[in-house]
């Protein structure tokens, strides 16, 4: 039978005396999503992560891994919470052995699990000398170690530069496309956008919101980014009878239209009215958007 979430929690709340950080939250997380749990810092977006992964004890309410008990099968989740805590003076290859060690898993599978995360070309390397990207991936590489089905990771964004951030933001989508369902905390909204099919909100220990992030799809609607140097560009779509929506922002054209529409067909009709698009992108429901509305 097919596990339709891999985690349910059921009004879980956590109190520290009178301060309530996580209040009666209730989410399901879908088998193989990238679930991004947002929020401003101080929302209880850690201590959320830390009372599934069995970390923090919840003061009330309940969660379920698998649609069992709120503990998992070994080595079927794994998780970084808050700082990744590596050793300076040991070698890539060595953090993982230590690791495999410990979670009594196998040692000799460390080295395809670097490559897994592209630090394979730096076994040997101290991961005092590594940049932060390199630093994360590799607290990554320990929370593979086992082969999990689930990854959970808090803040893996936080302070990376540019670079770092790709290096994450790639890996991540490497995973989700290897079967592995990542619920990833962040304050991040461009990212998170980047990289999440499903999103929760979360405000002073409240969730406010869920979402499901669509690429390009939104029920019988499909929304595009678009561009032209034709300037009857905008003319010709409102024209168009599947345009439900056409609006200028900044140097692009927003657009809806309606099934059985798709972006192939609005860019062969806009092709036989002699103009050709520079730009076709789809859209999502803008997560910012979301996040402002919810959090204000």
């Amino acid at each position: 039978m097919t596990i339709q979430n891999v985690l349910s929690t059921s009004s879980i709340t956590k109190k520290y005396g009178s301060f309530t950080a996580v209040d009666g939250m209730s989410i399901d997380v879908p088998a193989g999503s990238v679930f991004g749990v947002l929020g401003p810092n101080g929302s209880g977006k850690t201590t959320f992560l830390g009372m599934i992964l069995g970390i923090i004890k919840p003061t009330t309410g309940s969660f379920s891994w698998f649609s069992g008990s709120n503990t998992y099968p070994k080595g079927s989740v794994g998780g970084i919470l808050e700082e990744p805590n590596l050793m300076p003076q040991m070698n890539a290859l060595n953090h993982l052995k230590m690791t495999a060690h410990i979670k009594g898993s196998d040692e000799n599978a460390c080295m395809d699990i670097l490559k897994r995360v592209g630090l394979d070309h730096v076994a040997k390397k101290k991961a005092g000398a590594f940049s932060l990207g390199m630093r994360q991936r590799l607290a990554i590489a320990s929370a593979l170690i086992g082969n999990p089905k689930v990854l959970v990771l808090d803040e893996p964004l936080n302070g990376l530069d540019p670079n770092g951030i790709r290096e994450v933001r790639d890996l991540i989508k490497q995973l989700a496309s290897d079967g592995v369902t990542v619920i990833i905390s962040s304050h991040i909204l461009d990212e998170i956008e980047k990289v999440c099919t499903h999103l929760a909100i979360f405000k002073e220990g409240h969730l406010v919101d869920t979402q499901t992030l669509n690429d390009s799809d939104s029920g019988d609607t499909t929304r595009l980014q678009i561009q032209s140097e034709d300037d009857n560009l905008l003319g010709t779509i409102r024209n168009w009878p599947f345009t439900n929506s056409a609006e200028q922002v900044e140097a692009f054209l927003h657009v809806e239209i309606q099934s059985p529409a798709s972006a192939s067909t609005l860019n062969n009709y806009l092709h036989q009215q002699g103009i050709t698009l520079s730009h076709l992108v789809p859209l999502r429901d803008g997560v910012e958007r979301i996040f402002l509305e919810k959090t204000k």
